[in-house]
């Protein structure tokens, strides 16, 4: 057996974190379709703005007790991420990150630096909802619930046709890109189309290829996957302009059969920034 096995989960532009709506653009649509429609012009435009951005971004992951509850040791970090556009309008901004702090846990076992690759993981889900990508999923409207005091449309989504998870392994390093079939949720405002909050969740028990390794176990089950993003207003001058932005994204997960079976990753964001030109930052 290959002891000792990392399951970092990676968030790439491809898959990110993953799965979010589509809808039937046909004609007659119906009002699930209408909502979802507005809330992919909404990414539209949202990709169109929300870049030459700059915020702190603060990192926590903890190993759980086989109950999920948080075991005493943790890892942080704090980064410095840019949000900077990429061709084309319908892509979701690029995201890099530099690394300000890393404070590694004072007790419990250490932890493979090389398993944790910051600069790779991405925090929106939301270009599934863009019309190109949303044919592959169906919608279902669940009428209006309140989060914060605020109504909102919620919808949910399933894809259409079940997709294996994406790993590669990076010496004994399992990252997972994407838990494959995910489904879930997203709010929406209703005039607007704006996206609140974010969820998924893997609808079963997922078999995980192992390493290429002979002699390593490849009986990894991936059996949480679930990813909850959060979104904020966030206003800035010069021009005055307000936009909805990640706040807080955070990922439980169990994996059986590797060496750190059951893991939850939080990243919160705080003071964003604008940069226009080459060197101006306004806040």
């Amino acid at each position: 057996m290959c002891r000792g096995v990392r399951f970092v989960f990676k968030f790439g532009s491809a898959c990110g974190l993953a799965v979010l709506t589509s809808a039937l653009a046909v004609a007659g649509q119906s009002r699930d379709d209408d909502v979802v429609v507005r809330a992919g012009a909404y990414v539209e435009r949202y990709y169109e703005r929300a870049n030459s951005l700059v915020a702190t971004e603060e990192v926590v992951i903890r190993p759980l007790e086989r109950g999920m509850d948080d075991e005493a040791h943790r890892w942080r970090m704090t980064n410095e991420v840019r949000f900077e556009r990429d061709t084309g309008a319908s892509v979701a901004p690029r995201i890099t990150r530099r690394l300000i702090r890393a404070k590694t846990p004072e007790i419990g076992s250490s932890f493979q630096k090389d398993c944790i690759e910051q600069a790779s993981f991405s925090v929106d889900p939301l270009s599934l909802l863009l019309p190109f990508r949303r044919a592959s999923y169906r919608f279902t409207r669940r009428g209006t619930e309140t989060i914060a005091g605020v109504r909102l449309h919620r919808i949910d989504f399933a894809p259409l046709v079940r997709e294996p998870p994406d790993v590669y392994w990076q010496r004994r390093c399992g990252i997972i890109r994407s838990g494959g079939s995910t489904r879930g949720r997203v709010w929406v405002e209703p005039g607007t189309g704006a996206v609140v909050r974010y969820e998924d969740r893997l609808p079963g028990t997922v078999a995980v290829p192992g390493p290429p390794d002979k002699n390593a176990s490849v009986d990894f089950r991936l059996e949480r996957f679930d990813t909850t993003v959060e979104y904020q207003r966030v206003t800035f001058t010069e021009p005055d302009e307000t936009l909805l932005l990640p706040s807080r994204v955070e990922v439980l997960s169990k994996v059986e059969g590797s060496g750190i079976p059951r893991m939850r990753i939080t990243r919160t964001f705080s003071d964003y920034r604008r940069f226009l030109g080459s060197a101006r930052i306004i806040g």
